[in-house]
């Protein structure tokens, strides 16, 4: 089993070359859009939410039951695989079935029920990806996800950025997605099934060979309650802007917040990827010892921290400019609801972190608390801020519902990890970057500087200074001492 795991490191910098090269087209498939039509921009992104979902709880949170379920090697991985398949299909069903009312209902406006019919053809595929996903997480198998994600964006970008330079309604691009989630996942079904069958001698197609074991079906629908809720929430809590905006504010508020929101979702690669390659390695101290967890803990969050709070920073500091560059003056008032969005991204990172904490320890009823309040913080703030303020609103909603997330977490994490070791993980990272974005920000209002600050100066020569800027700041303040380092380096490469 052990040849079968990747170390955080390698898996990771699978998964990250995946992400990132999905972002990035998947980053520039929406700049033209957003360019070229805000209306596309925003029912795109509409569409791609509801698809998204369907992809976080086709299996009504089993995923998480599924990856601890499916680590150990032993011959009953291919029939548990096929158990939680049909699991999901039978929900995926019902799940679409309720995409196709909401799009008949008349919620949104034609265009974006058009649009939300179509997307209710990639939700059992989708469940269905989430379910392969899943698997290859438990067994380690991180490399494989890399490069099916990296087949999957590759393709559904590359011909959907060719149908917009080419002038093609909004809807052939929704068809794009539509059909490469179908085949991604009939794709990564057979790399997994010949995986798990490698061993076992060739034989031909018996009906049995499909069968999957009714009592795995059983136990999963039995631990539903502990996870549907969780997923449910988390779902609600992320994407709240995205489903109330188009209902409750108009084309351009939405767009605007979608192009703030794509930004928050680039930045978030690289703590998710870590979070997602080491899933293992917490399993694995929790098992251990309590203060072993603790170290793991301390270690993920202080390397997610170091890379994406100066990411943060620059995003925040350069706000109007990136915003101006990108997509051009129609969305330049979104410069404050941008900022707010990079606060809330690196709220979701310590977010991440404490929920992997809860789910190690298999704390499932606390981890769905500390996720329903914050669901429900982010829904009241949405739906009472977006009225008035739109993608501003929107933002702010966020933010809260992950602040009181993290709040909920902490409070009952008190044995295992305290507001106080969090303050030591990052307080050197947080203040190193908020002296970056104070020195940024007044910078970028020197009438001496914001000329060039609008210019292809930011991007040459405005950001590596800043980087490096950062660094010598997070070199003065000692986050680079030799036993640090080390310590990183145990948590990335030798797990």
């Amino acid at each position: 089993m052990n040849k079968e795991k990747d170390s955080v490191a390698k898996g990771g910098s699978s998964v990250a070359l995946a992400r990132i090269i999905g972002m990035a087209f998947s980053f520039l498939l929406f700049l033209l859009l957003a360019r070229h039509s805000a209306n596309d921009a925003a029912v795109f992104r509409t569409v791609m939410t509801y698809i998204l979902i369907s992809e976080s709880i086709g299996m009504l949170g089993m995923q998480r039951w599924l990856a601890n379920e499916i680590a150990p090697e032993n011959v009953n991985r291919w029939r548990l695989f096929l158990a939680a398949n049909e699991f999901t299909l039978g929900f995926t069903i019902v799940l679409s079935l309720i995409y196709l009312a909401v799009a008949s209902a008349g919620i949104y406006a034609v265009e974006f029920n058009q649009a939300i019919y179509l997307g209710a053809l990639a939700v059992i595929p989708s469940g269905a990806y989430m379910c392969i996903q899943a698997s290859m997480i438990g067994i380690g198998r991180n490399q494989l996800m890399g490069r099916l994600n990296m087949i999957e964006n590759l393709t559904r970008c590359s011909l959907s950025i060719a149908l917009i330079l080419l002038d093609q309604p909004v809807m052939t691009i929704v068809w794009v997605f539509v059909l490469t989630r179908w085949g991604a996942s009939i794709f990564g079904f057979i790399q997994l099934k010949n995986l798990f069958t490698a061993n076992q001698p060739p034989q031909p197609f018996q009906l049995k060979t499909w069968k999957s074991n009714i009592e795995t079906v059983s136990q999963m629908t039995k631990e539903v309650p502990k996870f549907a809720l969780i997923i449910a929430a988390f779902v609600l809590l992320r994407n709240a802007g995205l489903l109330i905006l188009p209902a409750y504010s108009n084309a351009v508020e939405t767009a605007t917040y979608a192009v703030g929101y794509q930004l928050f979702d680039l930045i978030l690669v690289i703590p998710s990827v870590l979070a997602i390659t080491s899933t293992h390695v917490f399993a694995n101290k929790a098992i251990a010892s309590q203060a072993a967890l603790k170290k793991a803990s301390i270690q993920l969050i202080s390397i997610s921290s170091l890379a994406l709070f100066p990411l943060i920073a620059i995003t925040a500091g350069f706000a109007q400019q990136f915003l101006h560059m990108l997509y051009g003056d129609k969305y330049i008032h979104g410069e404050f609801s941008l900022m707010i969005l990079m606060v809330a991204s690196g709220l979701a990172m310590i977010d991440q972190v404490l929920s992997q904490i809860m789910l190690a320890k298999k704390d499932y009823r606390q981890d769905m608390l500390s996720i329903v309040i914050g669901a429900l913080g982010v829904l009241i703030f949405t739906l009472y801020l977006t009225q008035t303020w739109g993608a501003l609103g929107a933002a702010i909603g966020l933010t809260v519902g992950l602040l009181i997330t993290i709040l909920a977490r902490l409070v009952q994490l008190n044995q295992t990890f305290s507001f106080k070791l969090l303050f030591i993980s990052m307080w050197k990272q947080s203040l190193a970057s908020l002296i970056l974005f104070v020195w940024i920000y007044i910078a970028s209002t020197l009438p001496i500087l914001s000329t060039l600050f609008d210019s292809s100066f930011l991007w040459i020569v405005g950001v590596p200074i800043a980087l490096g800027f950062y660094g010598l700041m997070i070199y003065a303040l000692g986050c680079f001492k030799r036993s640090q380092m080390y310590r990183m380096r145990q948590f990335l490469f030798h797990h």
